[in-house]
């Protein structure tokens, strides 16, 4: 566990309402433990490995979807067979739902160079396609959204979480049930007005917090010595 004494750094922080000075450990020229390494791999594997899944699972809807349009000649029927696919995950007749061996990617070399272009303590959305982007605030409260609904319907059925947690998806990408979460988020875009009203409505209250952001220049969080 982290070690820490009454002259480790701090950072402030609020946790259901209430403040905290949170030690900060770890600073540049760590040295890290066999148990810290191994967790810090494991971090950005997974941080890497979920991006990745994400760009495959675009680039396979992508596909799937231009095999509907290659299939279907009428422009409205066409768009009632992409939209039964973009919300509910359902091919017309004739057409196969394309997989992920299906890209002809090199997965390897596309997934050390995810690997490589991965940024410690940075945003990475967007990693395995070359790009990446700020946090969106909208996008993260989404996919919470959906996890909980996902896991609450779980339960609901009498399942296990854990299982679907361990279980991988369809293509192996990612674990069932980030797939799940993924399929949800599709079928339910009301999700995401229901995030961006969230985060609107807390931007409005943002004032009442702003102590907890003074002082910073935007680059590095400051840690400040505990009070003796």
């Amino acid at each position: 566990m982290p070690t820490f004494t009454d002259q480790t750094p701090t950072i402030a922080r609020k946790f259901v309402d209430m403040s905290f000075n949170v030690p900060a450990p770890y600073a540049e020229g760590h040295a890290l433990t066999a148990l810290e390494a191994k967790w810090m791999n494991g971090a950005v594997l997974s941080a890497v490995g979920n991006a990745y899944a994400g760009a495959i699972r675009r680039a396979v809807s992508a596909l799937t979807v231009n095999r509907i349009e290659a299939a279907i000649t009428s422009p409205e029927k066409q768009k009632k067979a992409v939209e039964a696919f973009t919300k509910r995950g359902t091919v017309p007749e004739g057409v196969t739902a394309a997989k992920a061996s299906d890209l002809n990617w090199d997965h390897q070399a596309r997934f050390l160079a995810a690997y490589a272009e991965y940024e410690l303590g940075k945003s990475n959305r967007g990693s395995g396609t070359g790009s990446s982007t700020s946090v969106n605030p909208v996008e993260s409260l989404t996919r919470f959204l959906a996890e909980q609904a996902v896991k609450a319907i779980l339960v609901s059925k009498g399942l296990k979480v854990g299982t679907f947690i361990k279980a991988r998806s369809a293509d192996g990408s990612t674990s069932k049930l980030n797939e799940l979460v993924a399929q949800y988020i599709e079928r339910h875009p009301e999700l995401e007005e229901q995030a961006k009203a969230q985060v609107e409505a807390n931007a409005v209250s943002a004032d009442e917090d702003e102590d907890i952001f003074a002082g910073l220049d935007g680059s590095e969080e400051e840690a400040t010595p505990a009070a003796a």
